[in-house]
């Protein structure tokens, strides 16, 4: 069962709402009884949040929309209470690419809470102070300034004006690998490199990440202390993957290249792959056509559902996918992580001079991976 449901698809990005999303709407209800409000207030609150959530996702965009201009695409965008999340196919390695991709984001709500502030004080006539005065009331409810005759307009718009403002310098503080931490380390891999810059992020961000967790706990927000681990964690994946590419960087696909391995053709049959899948340790296989140069993969997921629909007496083609990426012997395995992350891959047919010298496979490179931990090289 995906955990997402998609409801859209915008410049060629899926955009996804996770299940938890729903909380937030069950929170909303609950908050609009707890406060005695009527149900035009509580749908005015649920129309609120959803508008900042909208922001949200125009922080995203930001994101993706810069990402592009540099060769980097987007897999989706996903949305849940505690935020969104841009599923960039890589960050780009270069400081200054990273740096831009990073601070887009929070200048969208830059952008947007300047706008909304130009038409609101042309809607409103309002003076400089006046409006200070109301964005700090909307904030702090409880505050002298807090006018108890706020409009729905008033209140509305100076609310989105000011988280607006508060997710961009929310997003901007260094606790990587939130945006200001990225561009923390865009700036120290200008002096450290990109994996001991990372590294000094993570620490960074991960004390944050705890100063969050303990500022949460304090105050009995839960949306905190969420936050909190999510940042301290992400940290630490960020920085094992980081670790991972600098690692693989070291070494070509020569020194791990499968040359003995199962060869099928178009017209074999997938009772035929399936036999060599249950036999073998194979778990991806090269299909070749009339020229014997590679046409296709059939993987274990086709594999597995050839088997549950019947349909093993089909040829090959019939079900295999044509995302071939070949490689050479002099491609690093950075190389190939990449590929199997951007692309989706399963296989890589390795060519060197025209011909076929053999494959590289996820379980290769995980097994290459294990072993060199154990011999402690990793």
């Amino acid at each position: 069962m995906n955990a997402s449901l998609r409801i859209a698809k915008i410049f060629g990005i899926p955009v996804q709402v996770h299940w938890s999303f729903a909380l937030l709407l069950v929170w909303i209800i609950y908050t609009g009884y707890k406060e005695g409000m009527g149900m035009t207030d509580t749908f005015f609150l649920g129309l609120f949040v959803l508008a900042l959530f909208l922001c949200v996702i125009l922080h995203e965009f930001g994101h993706a929309l810069t990402a592009r201009q540099y060769g980097v695409g987007t897999h989706d965008i996903t949305i849940s209470p505690i935020g969104g999340i841009a599923r960039l196919d890589r960050m780009p390695e270069k400081p200054f690419q990273e740096f831009m991709v990073a601070v887009a984001g929070p200048l969208v709500n830059v952008a947007i809470a300047v706008v909304l502030s130009g038409f609101y004080v042309v809607k409103s006539g309002a003076g400089q102070e006046e409006i200070q005065n109301l964005v700090y009331g909307v904030l702090v409810r409880d505050s002298n300034f807090f006018p108890e005759t706020t409009s729905p307009f008033d209140f509305f718009m100076l609310g989105m004006i000011a988280l607006n403002g508060i997710l961009a310098v929310f997003n901007m503080l260094p606790a990587f690998p939130m945006d200001g931490g990225r561009v923390l380390r865009a700036l120290l891999t200008l002096r450290l490199g990109r994996s001991l810059a990372t590294r000094v992020a993570t620490i960074v961000g991960q004390v944050i990440a705890v100063g969050l967790a303990i500022y949460g706990i304090s105050n009995g927000s839960v949306i905190t202390v969420l936050i909190g681990a999510f940042v301290f964690y992400a940290a630490a994946a960020e920085n094992r993957s980081v670790r991972t590419e600098t690692f693989l960087s070291r070494f070509k696909v020569s020194d791990i290249v499968r040359t003995q391995f199962t060869r099928f053709s178009l017209f074999d049959t997938l009772l035929s792959a399936a036999r060599a899948f249950h036999h073998g340790y194979e778990r991806h296989f090269v299909v070749f056509n009339e020229e014997n140069t590679p046409a296709g993969i059939i993987s274990e997921p086709e594999i597995l559902q050839a088997i549950r629909e019947n349909r093993l007496e089909q040829p090959i083609e019939s079900m295999m996918n044509n995302n071939i990426h070949p490689l050479s012997p002099d491609n690093s395995l950075k190389d190939v992580l990449h590929l199997f992350q951007t692309e989706g891959v399963a296989i890589i047919p390795i060519i060197e001079t025209g011909e076929l010298v053999g494959v590289v496979d996820h379980q290769m490179v995980e097994h290459f991976l294990r072993t060199q931990r154990k011999l402690r090289k990793f």
